[in-house]
């Protein structure tokens, strides 16, 4: 008996042995499907019986039963050493050994074809867990390969991720996956970074130039020797079109990348590392490649020679078992030829040196973009790119740069050398525009040299320690020397006539001041200092005020300065930003804006009025004979408090109370509504208002003026700030005074060029403030808004309407009031809805 189980066990081995090549499993179903025959070769029916003897029956019982036993003995090893194999698999994906999973899902794939009918239940669950084990494990490869291809941030990431899962794919190319999103994927990765290398060029940014030919370097490193088995494959499959023309197109790119016959060349070559797995890398940012060493290239060798050759298929392996004799046939030539290849050292070293000179040319192209990007920059004053050019240069290799056939310090000497040569050109022509006197381009030079002093200031050998000193020091020289003849011209004055003699000479003074606080913003301050100090000594004379005055309409009216240039404007300049000319300010004003003044009835019959909705426009009539009362109420009352004021009868301070303490009472009585009694002495608190502006503005030069013997009456009427009939109107409207209704109508009015808008908004906004609402003045332009305040600042102080952190008033530009803009299309949705009915009520 012993002697028999030996026999069967050994006949059983033999058997198991066919378990692994194609043509052995098919010797192995020939076995099983016979002894399965005979398993079931029983007599069958009557007929049967009566046809054989007794001990032929017996007999054949014997054989069939003999044979459902050896038939189950080998099922059973069979499944068993099914089993054992796909364990390997299981082993081999936990453990990331892409070969092993590889041959065992080639064989799991032969057993499914050819020994179907013969498996037992647990075999195959075992080898479906496996191959869900193996799509999962590519799934989550081929994912994270996507994502790090798309991402496009960290490269180097990307590109081992590539190296790995065509490492991984190599041992399961039979293995279905969405090829055509990978190859969309791998041809957008290629052409991103060959863009990102053309770009670095063309932006002359020398170190992602030298980063992004290294990581293409590293990426065609990859593709020259682990993606041609992958092309192979692929190009062996049938494809739909469309799928097709998705891989020509990532064919196309890398062969556009690179050149058809380099890629092919270096697939050729890169291919014979695959062969025998050992393949090159580059892990480092270094320029070097890593190739294996003949010794390494050896041992391979004799690995894959054991697997593939013929003669050395009795080695007791399943790995080696499961390769079939028709892909020994196809490997051991490959094998043999690469060893072939790989064993001379010129052969690795020639295929590391194609993959290094890759891109070089194209970086060749650097030094003439980076002095036509240089050129640029400095046409466009971009002087803070040059820095962080000349800053990325510190922080390239040099030696690396060398690797790569760039001269670092060529390079930084290149951008240098144009620099200097900027800033040498441009101290010429500041020179030559001081002395032309052209001193709006010569502000222009010295922001130039100032940006480039301020954003090279770490390179001395571009920009010296003197660069602005020595034109600096000229222009102060001539600002305290302008200075100092405008004091001694008016110093030596005793009189008004001699004052007013020499008018012109001091005011020629003061614009060739005003041209360089107009012009050159960098010595506005110590202008300003010259200018400010010569009028204060002219407003402590006697006679100041009057040549003030004089010397301000004359600056106003352009009869000083050279008319043949912008001196008009320094001379605007200057009258409206001096204090000491304000008096010369507000005459202009009031005769330039005389020609609007008209009587109170001709006003009122221009005034016009509209009812506004969502049907359009309806004319509606005016209370004109109440907005008459209310202008007479408040043009009597005006010139009752100037009048008082003048004779003494009522002080600044009085006013000043007298108008809080209205609205106060107006406030407490009120309780909040926009009542009959709030109306009805909105005339007299406007009166008070503008009587108190009048008296802060211009007061003192009014009281001046009555006092001069060369008084005049009608000039000085015109020193008075007095807001016209049609300003006092649009009050008056704004405010309801006219109408009937309780609380305040929406309105929107319009004040025609010249008519004073400026005066209204500020009357306006203290009116409301005291009456205890928050205003805010919004305007286009920072200027005109700042400009409007300011005019207003004293008065809104006086009423304690713009204290420091109780501000009630607030003026500003649209774009500073977006926010509160944006706020309100968030609550409100529709602006265009809303708006409209905000002006129809």
């Amino acid at each position: 008996m012993a002697v028999l189980a030996l026999k069967v066990e050994s006949r059983n081995e033999d058997l198991l042995a066919k378990l692994y090549s194609e043509e052995k499993i098919e010797q192995l179903k020939a076995e099983l499907d016979a002894l399965k025959s005979m398993s079931q070769s029983l007599p069958h029916g009557i007929f049967g019986y009566l046809t054989t003897t007794a001990e032929e029956q017996m007999q054949a019982h014997l054989r069939a039963l003999s044979a459902l036993k050896d038939y189950n003995n080998l099922k059973d090893a069979v499944n068993h050493r099914i089993t054992e194999n796909v364990q390997d698999g299981l082993d081999g994906v936990s453990g990331g050994n892409f070969e092993v999973a590889g041959s065992v899902l080639r064989f799991k794939h032969l057993i499914e074809g050819r020994l179907r009918d013969h498996l037992r239940p647990h075999a195959r669950s075992e080898m479906n867990r496996f191959e869900k084990e193996v799509q999962k494990l590519l799934l989550n490869k081929l994912l994270s390969l996507l994502r790090a291809l798309s991402d496009g941030q960290d490269v180097r990431r990307a590109i081992v991720d590539l190296g790995h899962f065509l490492d991984f794919f190599r041992h399961v190319s039979s293995f279905k996956f969405d090829r055509t999103r990978f190859h969309d994927a791998l041809h957008d990765f290629v052409d991103g970074q060959r863009r990102r290398l053309e770009q670095a060029i063309s932006s002359s940014s020398v170190e992602e130039a030298i980063n992004a030919t290294l990581d293409l370097q590293a990426l065609f490193l990859i593709l020259a020797t682990r993606f041609s088995p992958y092309k192979r494959n692929v190009e062996d499959l049938r494809m739909r079109m469309k799928n097709k023309e998705r891989w020509q197109r990532l064919v196309e790119i890398l062969e556009k990348t690179i050149g058809e016959n380099e890629l092919e060349d270096l697939s050729r070559m890169g291919e014979h590392f695959a062969v025998l797995e050992v393949l090159p890398s580059m892990p480092f940012r270094d320029g070097e490649i890593q190739l294996p060493t003949k010794e390494e290239v050896k041992r391979a060798y004799i690995k894959q020679s054991k697997q593939y050759h013929m003669d050395k298929q009795y080695l007791p392996n399943r790995q080696q078992a499961r390769i079939s004799a028709s892909v020994r046939q196809t490997m051991m030539p490959k094998v043999t030829g690469a060893f072939e290849f790989l064993q001379g050292d010129a052969n690795r070293e020639g295929f590391g040196n194609r993959i290094k000179g890759l891109f070089l040319d194209k970086l060749q192209g650097l030094n003439d973009k980076l002095r036509f990007c240089v050129e640029k920059l400095l046409e466009e004053q971009k002087y803070a790119k040059l820095r962080v050019m000349l800053q990325d240069l510190r922080h390239v290799d040099p030696r690396l740069a060398c690797k790569m056939r760039i001269s670092i310090d060529r390079l930084k000497k290149s951008i240098q050398d144009h620099v200097i040569d900027e800033v040498r050109k441009t101290k010429e022509s500041v020179q030559a525009k001081w002395q032309a006197g052209f001193l709006r381009e010569l502000n222009e030079d010295l922001s130039k040299l100032k940006q480039i002093s301020q954003e090279l200031a770490a390179y001395p050998e571009i920009v010296p320690d003197n660069l602005i000193q020595d034109i600096s020091k000229i222009v102060i020289e001539e600002i305290v020397a302008e200075g100092r003849k405008a004091h001694v011209c008016i110093s030596s004055c005793e009189s008004r006539q001699e004052a007013m003699a020499c008018i012109l000479q001091f005011g020629g003074h003061l614009i060739a001041l005003g041209r360089i606080c107009h012009h050159l913003r960098d010595f506005k301050l110590r202008a300003e200092e010259q200018i400010s100090h010569a009028l204060t000594l002219c407003y402590e004379k006697r006679w100041g005020a009057d040549f003030l005055l004089q010397l301000g309409m004359s600056l106003g009216k352009g009869k000083i300065g050279d008319p043949n240039t912008d001196d008009d404007t320094v001379a605007k300049h200057l009258l409206s930003s001096f204090s000491q000319l304000s008096d010369a300010r507000t005459v202009m004003f009031n005769r330039e804006t005389s020609v609007t003044r008209k009587d109170i009835k001709q006003t009122l019959q221009e005034v016009s009025s509209w009812n506004v909705g969502a049907n359009g426009r309806k004319e509606r009539q005016l209370a004109i004979r109440k907005l008459q009362e209310g202008w007479e109420e408040y043009d009597r009352l005006f010139d009752e408090y100037l009048k008082k004021w003048i004779a003494s009868e009522l002080t600044q301070e009085q006013l000043t109370h007298q108008i809080m303490a209205t609205a106060a009472q107006l406030r407490a009585q009120s309780g909040g509504q926009w009542t009959s009694e709030v109306k009805a002495k909105i005339p007299e608190l406007l009166a008070g208002i503008f009587a108190l502006y009048a008296i802060l503005r211009s007061g003192k030069a009014y009281i001046s003026a009555l006092a001069s013997a060369t008084n005049d009456e009608e000039k000085t009427e015109d020193l008075l700030i007095k807001p016209h009939s049609v300003q006092i109107l649009t009050l008056l409207c704004l405010t309801g005074f006219s109408n009937q209704r309780i609380d305040l109508e929406n309105h929107v009015m319009q004040i025609r060029t010249g008519e004073g808008k400026s005066i209204a908004l500020g009357g306006g906004a203290a009116l409301l403030a005291l009456l205890g609402f928050r205003v805010r003045c919004i305007c286009y332009s920072k200027y005109l808004s700042q400009r409007d305040e300011n005019a207003f600042s004293s008065l809104f102080a006086e009423l304690q309407l713009q204290n420091h952190g109780s501000e009630r008033i607030v003026y500003s530009t649209i774009t500073e009031y977006s926010p509160l803009v944006d706020r309100f299309i968030t609550i409100h949705r529709c602006l265009l809805v809303r708006v409209g009915a905000l002006i129809s009520g």
